[in-house]
């Protein structure tokens, strides 16, 4: 793969990994912080940690906000 095809397909792949499981998105979920997570990875972690704060900790205030992402893309 040509270098320039290879760092693009990187940077696509890191707007799509959940920032938890580092996998490519599953039922993806957007919080008000506008972090994105897996929504299975953000409930066990919501559910570990005992609260609803985002896993980055990104210090604002975005509990239980979530947002369904991609849902255009994925039903066409």
């Amino acid at each position: 793969m040509k270098p320039l095809k290879r760092a693009l397909l990187e940077i696509l792949e890191s707007f799509l990994s959940c920032h938890v499981c580092s996998e490519t998105f599953r039922d993806p979920v957007s919080l008000s912080c506008n972090h994105s997570f897996c929504s299975s990875c953000l409930e066990e972690f919501w559910e570990q940690t005992g609260n609803k704060n985002c896993p980055i900790f990104c210090f604002l205030k975005c509990e239980a906000v979530v947002y369904k992402m991609f849902k255009e893309i994925l039903l066409h």
